[in-house]
């Protein structure tokens, strides 16, 4: 039991390093990749928490608007804004295959207004309310990527390695799934805490994210073959959007 607990607490550990500003960690095999992406929701939870705190705090000092932006100006730093750069690179992997054009612009302005939209959906929510929906935004969006996953055939290593659909699908037959134990583990450290400290209403959220994310893997299924690194930036930031609607729907 002692070997297992500390297996499970390397595990966090390592994917709190890996996908944060402290980004320190050794080189891991899939398998041991796959494992730690259990508690991402974890991850999620931590950086939530601290965002929520950290909004609180500044919101004493100034007005409500600033405090949210710079939570939310903490996530991107603390996670070094990764998903960002994610979402907008899924343009390079999307361009030839759906949009037919290259254009950085259009990518860059799509970007700016996905923040616009987060950034005018937790300014919406009450202060009292904002732990909440912090935590449950960060927390229900990265357990979408475990789900995005073990659902479908992935490339981590980046669809610009590769020159057509053949060779991606030649490099996705060496990457180790998700187990469906990993995902069930994900699946209830993710939905327990919302029933016991949410309600069940919220439930809807954990729908709703589920249902954009198996919209965005068979987006990438049919134009690509398999999801890339890109595409779980390009959900996590459609996730949160969806999750701060959902909370914005039920408090207002």
């Amino acid at each position: 039991m002692k070997n297992i607990i500390v297996k499970q607490l390397k595990s966090l550990i390592t994917l709190l390093l890996k996908t944060t500003i402290l980004e320190k960690t050794p080189v891991l095999s899939w398998s041991q990749q796959n494992y730690s992406l259990v508690y991402f929701p974890l991850v999620g939870f931590v950086i939530g928490l601290i965002a929520a705190i950290f909004c609180y705090i500044n919101s004493i000092l100034f007005n409500k608007t600033i405090a949210v932006t710079l939570a939310l100006l903490l996530i991107v730093i603390i996670t070094v804004a990764n998903h960002e750069k994610e979402f907008f690179n899924s343009f390079n992997e999307l361009e030839k295959s759906f949009f037919k054009f290259n254009n950085e612009i259009i990518a860059i302005l799509l970007l700016f207004f996905v923040v616009i939209v987060k950034l005018m959906c937790v300014s919406s929510i009450p202060i009292s309310e904002l732990t909440m929906a912090f935590v449950l935004a960060l927390t229900v969006s990265r357990w979408s990527v475990v789900l995005l996953v073990f659902r479908y055939d992935y490339n981590l290593s980046g669809v610009e390695n590769f020159n057509n659909k053949e060779q991606i699908m030649d490099e996705v037959k060496q990457v180790e799934k998700i187990t469906t134990e990993q995902f069930i583990i994900a699946t209830l450290l993710t939905l327990v805490p919302i029933i016991l400290f949410f309600g069940l209403y919220y439930i809807t959220i954990f729908v709703g994210t589920a249902l954009l994310t198996l919209g965005i893997g068979e987006l990438y299924k049919k134009f690509l073959g398999s999801i890339t690194w890109n595409s779980i930036g390009t959900l996590i930031q459609l996730s949160e959007i969806t999750i701060f609607l959902l909370i914005c729907a039920k408090l207002l």
